[in-house]
């Protein structure tokens, strides 16, 4: 609190003069806090961005993974099956083109209908025919186990692919994780940053205004006693012209329209 003892018309200026030199920087001051409390809701906006989509790669990320171990499972039993296939074909082993043993059957059967011939040869062409037969089974069985086993190594590829992938992915997404994660704790070293600088502009604002304060209660004091002065020196004026209207009443002197009205205004402090 500001204490003053008989200011002068000088001093209550330098007060006029500093008040309004605060004023002007209590309004720097708040600009600066209104820019830095734009400036920290972006930050939060970016830091609840970086959270969702971290929380969106997370989820993609647990996707991927429990995704991924399925299709290890999945490529685990295609491979037992594999093997399985494998040795279902090792069963007949070599066996000639299904193809070609057909034409052999079908040239044989022709010549048996055809031409003329005696019956140990028709019986021999009928013994190859059916070694050719049993033959054809067991290439059409090697064929079919041959069909399954590259059925399923496309199937283990396509899998193994897809699992790939699936790999890729969350190395991805772990990788945008970090990333996020590291543009999170950046903002947030800057939202504390700027907070602490928010802080101290409303330590200088709430100080700036406490002297505003001040400054308007001297001013304030300062017209009051102006005021008392005021009225001191008319109360003082009006004693004077009293006692003047009294002498020139005493001596039995004229008296002017303004004298008269002195009376009038004054009868209480009138006594002759």
């Amino acid at each position: 609190m500001i204490i003053i003892m008989g200011s002068s018309g000088k001093e209550t200026e330098d007060y006029r003069t500093e008040l309004n030199k605060v004023f002007q920087e209590l309004k720097q001051k708040n600009t600066e806090k209104n820019a830095i409390s734009k400036n920290l809701n972006n930050l939060y906006d970016k830091v609840k961005e970086y959270r969702s989509k971290r929380l969106d790669c997370f989820n993609v990320l647990k996707s991927s993974k429990s995704e991924r171990e399925k299709l290890k499972a999945e490529v685990k039993s295609l491979v037992s099956k594999l093997k399985e296939h494998q040795e279902e074909k090792k069963k007949f082993g070599s066996a000639d083109n299904p193809r070609i043993l057909k034409a052999q059957i079908t040239k044989i059967e022709w010549k048996i209908q055809t031409e003329v011939m005696s019956y140990n040869k028709e019986k021999e062409l009928t013994k190859i025919r059916k070694e050719i037969e049993e033959k054809l089974k067991s290439a059409m069985q090697k064929s079919s186990a041959f069909k399954k086993e590259f059925s399923t190594r496309s199937e283990i590829a396509s899998k193994v692919f897809d699992e790939q992938s699936k790999h890729e992915n969350v190395i991805k997404c772990a990788t945008e994780s970090q990333k996020l994660r590291q543009e999170i704790e950046s903002a947030s070293q800057k939202i504390s940053e700027e907070k602490n600088k928010r802080k101290q502009l409303n330590d200088q604002i709430n100080s700036l205004k406490k002297r505003i304060d001040e400054i308007k209660t001297v001013l304030k004091e300062e017209s009051l006693k102006t005021i008392d002065n005021e009225v001191e020196k008319s109360k003082q004026g009006l004693k004077d012209k009293i006692r003047e209207v009294k002498e020139k009443f005493s001596k039995s002197k004229k008296l002017t329209s303004d004298d008269i009205l002195v009376l009038q205004s004054n009868p209480d402090e009138i006594s002759f």
